[in-house]
């Protein structure tokens, strides 16, 4: 039943809405949904410059240091979530191309053209949302292996965050007659009438210990609460705040899981076709991480946000193989500086009655980095990393999925 004295905010009702933005820091209107653990946060310390106060204390003055932002977000990709999340790590791009009974979303980076979405995320809890713009997968990574117990392809990321800010519907100060120990009144407003219903309205605000309601229905001049009655009628002269709400009518997506069971792990020469050599019996886990080195800007202007411009340093691709070591041929390559091209690949469910989704990681150019050895059920491992070098032709690398999708939110 609605009401009480209190938000609900246990952690099973936290939600994260998005909507991918047409102009970057510029909110849109959320259309869909992450599942995922989103975490953003603020940090604005309070400056320890001492001051000349001619006592032992030597601060006066409050003063914040300007305000800056991060966030970390994980998730177990599906089919769809991976071309989601393609778009704001990799390459921009809604529409998917026509294919054998399904879409094919592709994202390769961009040479020399800053082409990455970014997205607006609602998040929290109904009573306490924050809205961010702004927002990209900075470092993007997605991990496939064998022996976690969720058997699926994973991503994780550090969020580059423009801004954190609480949304907030309306707020005033109580005024006139007729409030009761279940409304509130405020003469001043003109609330489209029932706008306000389900919002959480905290009285008193600011004191701390004042009291919460969630509203029933409303007038234009009068918040009516559901119960428990108040213990008094709210005094004139009151400061209350209405707490805002998601964005309603966000729809529940029904995706795809990409099962790591099943996943193809091709090693071939760079200079040769991708997809050729499939490796068996040997591959174990992997992961791929996309770095795109992007920094947060502020101008004059910007008060407490970053500006929407950003910088990009060069981008970094590396990653991880992890295999059975029985067999000495990429410690040749390792040994010897041996170029390879690597292919992650995964069939997914049945599109028609012939064609299958799919999910798949290219990169065109790579040089085997540090090798450690490592033991797995009294065998002996090798895991390689990688960097990826841009190749004389083509692009450094390609995250596609082909699903049900012929354009994304």
């Amino acid at each position: 039943m609605p009401g009480g004295t209190h938000i609900f905010n246990e952690i099973g009702l936290r939600r994260t809405q998005v909507g991918t933005e047409a102009v970057p820091g510029v909110a849109a209107v959320p259309d869909y949904r992450w599942y995922g653990d989103l975490a953003i946060s603020k940090s604005a310390a309070l400056i320890r410059t001492v001051e000349n106060t001619g006592t032992y204390d030597g601060l006066i003055t409050p003063r914040r240091e300007l305000a800056t932002y991060s966030g970390t977000y994980g998730e177990r990709l599906t089919y769809q979530s991976f071309a989601y999340h393609n778009q704001y790590g990799i390459k921009s791009g809604a529409t998917g191309v026509a294919n054998a009974g399904g879409f094919l979303h592709t994202a390769s980076p961009t040479a020399a053209d800053d082409d990455v979405a970014s997205a607006t995320l609602e998040y929290g809890v109904e009573g306490q949302v924050w809205r961010s713009t702004g927002v990209r997968h900075n470092e993007y990574t997605v991990a496939i292996d064998t022996d976690d117990s969720d058997g699926v392809w994973k991503m994780s990321s550090n969020l580059f965050v423009r801004d954190m800010t609480q949304v907030v519907d309306d707020s005033g100060v109580t005024t006139g007659v007729g409030g009761t120990t279940s409304n509130l009144v405020d003469t001043t407003k003109a609330w489209t009438i029932n706008s306000k219903a389900g919002a959480w309205v905290f009285i008193a605000f600011g004191s701390h210990d004042g009291e919460v309601r969630q509203v029933q229905s409303n007038t234009a001049t009068i918040l009516t609460f559901y119960g428990p009655a108040l213990a008094a009628p709210i005094p004139v002269g009151t400061a209350y705040r209405i707490e805002g709400l998601f964005t309603s009518g966000v729809p529940f997506q029904n995706d795809d899981s990409i099962r790591v069971p099943g996943t193809k792990l091709y090693i071939d020469p760079a200079s040769g076709a991708i997809g050729t050599n499939q490796v068996l019996d040997r591959f174990i886990s992997a992961n791929v991480t996309v770095n795109s080195m992007r920094t947060g800007k502020r101008f004059a202007e910007n008060f407490d946000e970053m500006s929407a411009r950003t910088g990009r340093g060069k981008r970094m691709i590396t990653g991880q193989v992890r295999l059975e070591f029985d067999r000495r041929d990429e410690y040749q390559e390792y040994e010897n500086l041996s170029e390879v091209a690597l292919r992650f690949h995964q069939d997914g469910p049945l599109l028609d009655a012939t064609n299958k989704m799919y999910a798949r990681i290219d990169i065109a150019r790579a040089v085997w980095d540090v090798v450690d050895m490592d033991e797995r059920e009294n065998n002996i491992t090798a895991t390689f990393g990688f960097l990826a070098y841009l190749p004389t032709v083509g692009t450094i690398a390609t995250f596609a999925s082909k699903n049900d999708l012929a354009v994304l939110p």
